[in-house]
């Protein structure tokens, strides 16, 4: 796994523990909106570097889509592959993403990421005060 230092790093640390503690959730991975990798904790088959861009290219492109037909803000977007689940929330920076295996608990993950994307929103509100 890979994170940032300081206090910002081990709550990122701990809103993906806890989201790939999950049952069927494999890996997880915060990026920032230009999908560079914030930090990630993903099996050895996962490219860090191409799983962050595949966060913020599905976040981005959902957004974006929910934008332009005029339906509001993108809150989740689930991908479902015959292999995966790829589940992916907008963060106060960036984007969350959980991969999971397809027979996972979505409403589980979405449960947990929601959990997550408080915990960082509060962090960066933390950071900017001081």
């Amino acid at each position: 796994m890979t994170e940032p230092e300081g206090t910002e790093g081990r709550r990122l640390a701990e809103t993906l523990e806890a989201l790939t503690e999950i049952s069927g959730v494999v890996g997880g991975v915060r990026a920032a909106e230009d999908g560079f990798p914030l930090a990630t904790r993903l099996g050895g088959v996962h490219d860090r570097e191409g799983m962050a861009a595949a966060a913020a290219a599905i976040g981005q492109l959902a957004g974006q889509t929910l934008g332009r037909l005029g339906r509001g803000a993108l809150q989740l977007a689930v991908l479902e592959a015959s292999r995966a689940t790829f589940v992916v929330r907008p963060t106060a920076v960036g984007f969350l993403m959980a991969v999971a295996e397809p027979e996972a608990d979505v409403s589980l993950i979405a449960t947990e990421m929601q959990r997550a994307a408080a915990a960082l929103e509060q962090a960066a509100s933390a950071l900017a005060g001081s």
